[in-house]
């Protein structure tokens, strides 16, 4: 997977019609400092992606895209527990060192996701 943005392909326009907008496909995984970040953005609609896989070792960064507050609590007592709640703009970040799977929910809302690390 490549660690910088992407564009998706233009394609064929009808005539007369239009061109479509080139959307920018932002990575949900990225190098950093010789380790791998994964994405996930609280957004209005929810976190995206919703589940992500990854491998031991790596991290997660949520990050609040909403118009919410955002608090990453765990589903099962898991540790998956942010200290304080952020805003817009905020993120948290954690490493996974061990293989399993986590579900995690914001706390302030009630959105859940999954962390599955392989």
């Amino acid at each position: 997977m490549a660690d910088q943005n992407l564009t998706a392909k233009k394609t064929g326009t009808v005539s007369g019609a239009a061109p479509a907008p080139v959307k920018v496909i932002e990575p949900v995984r990225v190098l950093e400092k010789g380790g791998y970040v994964n994405i996930v953005k609280l957004t209005d609609k929810g976190f995206e992606p919703q589940a992500v896989s990854i491998a031991r070792g790596e991290s997660v960064r949520f990050q609040n895209t909403s118009g919410s507050s955002m608090r990453i609590l765990s589903k099962d007592n898991s540790g998956l527990n942010q200290e304080k709640t952020v805003g817009y703009g905020g993120i948290y970040e954690l490493s996974f060192p061990v293989v399993g799977t986590w579900a995690f929910q914001n706390g302030t809302s009630g959105v859940i996701g999954v962390v599955n690390v392989k």
